[in-house]
């Protein structure tokens, strides 16, 4: 199989939600920005035709909702399921996810992981 170095990213996607390990971060809602790469093959595309790769803007919506909806203790849990949902329902090669929590340290602009993924990693 010819492995392609092509890729979409989303940069910048600020998510709204409940994270955090401490009884006060569970309370609010915070500030989450998660930005994005994953497999494209835009060679393979002849009809200028969005069915023919992955639409961003169901992924960002997909990823959005889903973080908004669901609760938090960790960026690393985050970053892990929503590489995830890249990989398995939008049947991605691979998929790069970084999740940042601006604030978390008074010291520092940014936190946060970044979570490297391919379809060989959810195969049973």
């Amino acid at each position: 199989m010819k492995m392609h170095k092509d890729k979409i990213y989303i940069e910048g996607l600020r998510v709204d939600t409940v994270i955090g390990i401490w009884g006060w971060e569970r309370q609010i809602k915070q500030r989450i920005i998660i930005d994005i790469e994953f497999s494209a093959d835009a060679q393979r595309i002849t009809q200028d035709n969005i069915d023919e790769t992955v639409n961003y803007r169901d992924v960002a919506k997909k990823i959005k909702k889903f973080c908004e909806e669901k609760h938090f203790q960790l960026v690393e849990t985050m970053a892990e399921q929503v590489v995830k949902i890249l990989i398995l329902d939008f049947n991605v090669e691979w998929a790069t996810v970084r999740v940042t929590k601006p604030g978390a340290l008074s010291d520092a602009l940014n936190v946060g992981i970044t979570v490297e993924r391919n379809k060989k990693d959810y195969e049973k």
